[in-house]
């Protein structure tokens, strides 16, 4: 037996439509989809998600039928409604359910975007810990040969959201102090901390793929900030410029190892990989990976056994938290590097300093 589910959906964008009707689409059956069909509501009154700043002809929301092959409603509790009975599905199987609609409504909507050339539609977020699709959705389990009216259904609403669900403990909610002292706060951005934030959003929307793209990009961004051709904090560091480092960051060789290991060593007289090798190896796992993306090879479980993860068989959302909380960790350490050479570096001068001063008093030191 199978399962039917009606979700609907409020889009994070809007798509623009020819004529104010409600317009369905059923697309192709699969073994696990047999039926799957999307309807577009236009922007009327009557709507659920209507917003009177909009025209008629947008749509704000869809709505996805299925039935679903990897379900079996017997299975569940049965909730009696007037004149249907509501499946009650437990979580964990309904994010199996709604991660199998997400891959197929996406592709679709990616075709879409080729399509009419609106080219700010893409995936639908997925919420990893809940499995629901969007940040604003509501939903209902039936039995597959369930027939009911619209205007009955009695659908479950969620608004779904990692920025409103407390995933992190550690996320402090503003007051007055703390939007006060934003203003005086000395915190250095760099294009590194955009692209970690970003692969922070995309693991939160179930992006696994953008994910690692983005730390990839972050990784590097961030090391070439510390210790690059144009890098300020070499000059900070009194480094300046360096005939042999130049040469090192022109030669060949994997980023990761060049980089984090090779050049931070001889700036600094420690590397990443002597220090934190944990951490050097979850660099070149996340270069691994995301090479393996680019050249539009499948992440499989040959690669991830590789790197690490053996019995996992396609990148998920404990995979990509592991990498990113390792990549946080590694901005730390490489932080920590460089100041405490400057830290030695500071103390050695007023040492040199201390001994000059000695001898211009014959050596005889100041004991006041």
């Amino acid at each position: 037996m199978a399962i039917k589910v009606i979700t609907r959906i409020r889009l994070p964008y809007v798509i623009r439509m020819e004529t104010v009707k409600k317009m369905t689409v059923k697309l192709s059956p699969t073994d696990d989809l047999p039926e799957l069909q999307i309807t577009f509501y236009p922007n009327l009154k009557d709507e659920t998600y209507y917003n009177d700043i909009y025209s008629e002809n947008t749509c704000l929301y869809i709505e996805v039928e299925a039935i679903s092959n990897k379900l079996n409603f017997e299975d569940y509790k049965k909730i009696k409604k007037d004149s249907y009975f509501v499946i009650d599905v437990p979580e964990e199987d309904r994010k199996k359910l709604f991660f199998q609609l997400a891959e197929e409504i996406n592709v679709y909507l990616y075709k879409l975007n080729t399509i009419t050339g609106m080219f700010w539609v893409e995936d639908l977020p997925v919420n990893p810990l809940s499995g629901l699709l969007g940040k604003n959705s509501s939903f209902i389990f039936l039995k597959p040969t369930q027939k009911i009216d619209d205007g009955n259904l009695e659908l479950s609403t969620y608004l779904d959201d990692y920025q409103e669900t407390a995933i992190n403990k550690k996320i402090k909610q503003i007051n007055e102090e703390i939007i006060s002292r934003t203003i005086h706060n000395e915190i250095i951005v760099g294009e590194w901390n955009k692209y970690l934030n970003k692969a922070q959003v995309a693991l939160f929307e179930s992006k696994y793929e953008e994910c690692i793209i983005n730390c990839a990009i972050a990784a590097e961004a961030f090391i070439k900030e510390v210790v690059g051709e144009n890098s300020n904090a070499r000059f900070m560091w009194g480094v300046g410029n360096d005939i042999v480092l130049d040469k090192l960051i022109n030669s060949n060789g994997k980023m990761v190892d060049k980089y984090y290991n090779v050049i931070l060593k001889y700036l600094f007289k420690n590397s990443l990989l002597e220090v934190e090798p944990e951490l050097h190896r979850n660099l070149t796992n996340i270069f691994t990976v995301r090479n393996t993306i680019m050249h539009g090879s499948k992440i499989n479980s040959n690669t991830l056994k590789k790197i690490g993860f053996d019995g996992e068989t396609e990148l998920n959302f404990d995979i990509c938290y592991e990498f990113l909380k390792k990549l946080y960790k590694t901005v730390n350490t490489v932080r920590k590097i460089t100041f405490s050479y400057a830290k030695n570096l500071y103390n050695n001068e007023n040492n040199i300093l201390k001994e000059d001063s000695n001898l211009e008093n014959g050596g005889i030191k100041n004991e006041d």
